[in-house]
């Protein structure tokens, strides 16, 4: 296994996590794509799911089977075009993550869970300086430019936030509690 469960490196369990979910939605989508098309062609019979996936689809909305709300798709308010190309988009981020190793910078808007990736980066510096995780917190920087922060003590994260795009990035640097 490329990124196994290591105790030192928490992202690896984010991304393994990441990719079972979006790997479930796109086999739910395979499965249902297949269905209907079958059924749309006279092979098996059209039943209610698959008609209205098929009036869905065609209404450019995405279809209830594959959202939040049904346990297998990722938060979105967009049309199925929109939404498709953001599929994409989240996709390459993790096949890219996958392939070339650690992203210097983070688009937290693509994960299906950020808490985990915020816990786990929080894991990542505890565990770096043998400190309790509970003493380690958040300090928000803007940044111009995707690059990881000096003395790797943070992370760049990048993406769209709600009513406001981060111009570059946001480092998120962990420091000791001062208390």
């Amino acid at each position: 296994m490329k990124y196994p469960t290591e105790y030192n490196e928490s992202m690896n369990t984010v991304l393994t996590q990441e990719a079972e979910r979006y790997n479930t939605l796109l086999s739910t989508m395979d499965t249902q794509l297949k269905q209907y098309m079958k059924a749309n062609r006279g092979r098996i019979v059209m039943n209610a799911d698959l008609e209205a996936l098929g009036t869905k689809m065609m209404a450019n909305e995405v279809p209830p089977t594959w959202t939040e709300e049904a346990g297998c798709g990722f938060l979105s308010i967009k049309p199925l075009s929109n939404w498709l190309n953001d599929l994409n988009s989240r996709i390459q981020f993790f096949k890219t993550w996958e392939q070339e190793g650690t992203p210097k910078c983070f688009w937290v808007s693509g994960f299906f869970f950020p808490q985990a990736f915020l816990t786990g980066m929080k894991q990542n510096y505890a565990r770096k300086n043998k400190l309790p995780i509970d003493v380690v917190e958040y300090n928000f920087e803007w940044v111009n430019d995707k690059k990881r922060p000096s003395g790797n003590n943070g992370t760049c994260a990048c993406g769209r936030v709600p009513e406001r795009s981060l111009p570059g990035g946001l480092q998120l640097r962990l420091q000791r509690d001062p208390d």
